[in-house]
């Protein structure tokens, strides 16, 4: 879903296989913000990524502008403050980002829905509801 064609992406696929050889090497404990960092990671590589312009007054992450902004509106085009504060910090790179499962996967959501809006390639990702329904 991330190629627009069918010819070869070498910088993708290195970047894939790398992240495969990190999931392979890192301890249990670690992994569980490593499909947020994944997506993250991916958008930079691939151009676009989101503006980390973080403030007490810019304290929402707003999908479709890439940026966080000082107004909230409850749907699925926006974080709320908790999730866009680790949002914020994962973009800073820190990769031992506490979290509760609930934010954690709203997180995640709204990582894949920046997927589907900012990558004209991708329509719908079902994954993580499928791995949802599967495991819980």
């Amino acid at each position: 879903k991330l190629l627009s064609d069918s010819g070869q992406d070498s910088d993708l696929f290195d970047f894939i296989e790398n992240e495969i050889d990190l999931l392979d090497t890192m301890p249990e404990n670690h992994r569980s913000n490593l499909p947020s960092e994944f997506i993250i990671r991916l958008s930079e590589i691939s151009g676009y990524s989101p503006e980390d312009n973080y403030s007490e007054m810019n304290s929402y992450f707003y999908i479709p502008e890439s940026q966080f902004v000082n107004y909230y509106f409850d749907n699925q085009m926006f974080l709320p403050a908790e999730e866009s504060f680790c949002l914020h910090q994962m973009l800073n790179g820190v990769t031992d980002v506490q979290m509760t499962r609930a934010v954690r996967i709203n997180v995640l959501r709204g990582l894949v829905a920046y997927l589907q809006v900012h990558n004209e390639h991708i329509k719908k990702i079902d994954s993580l509801d499928i791995l949802s329904s599967v495991l819980h």
